[in-house]
């Protein structure tokens, strides 16, 4: 699972009193096969689209809760977090 937030927008959104800023981060899937280590190839299939953009992210590494299927309370969230990275993410906006 992966979650976006678009925080330049939300930057823009209120310096500039426009667009309302989206009022949740959206969640999606990131399946395993998706991520790749440091220095492998990003490949795409040409048929779907010519071009990817990257953008820099913090990825944070999230474990089970102590009882699966249990909520996690916010205030003790920061004990399921095993670990925070810097990652790029590739997306190709065509078909985003």
């Amino acid at each position: 699972m992966a979650s976006a937030y678009n925080f330049s927008a939300l930057h823009c959104a209120v310096s500039s009193g426009g667009v309302e800023p989206q009022p949740a981060p959206l969640i999606f899937a990131k399946w395993p096969r998706a991520v790749v280590g440091h220095g492998a190839e990003v490949c795409w299939d040409p048929s779907l689209t010519q071009r990817v953009d990257y953008e820099a992210e913090v990825a944070f590494v999230v474990g089970v809760p102590s009882r699966p299927g249990e909520p996690v309370p916010a205030d003790d969230s920061d004990r399921h977090v095993f670990g925070v990275a810097l990652r790029a993410d590739w997306t190709a906006r065509a078909i985003q």
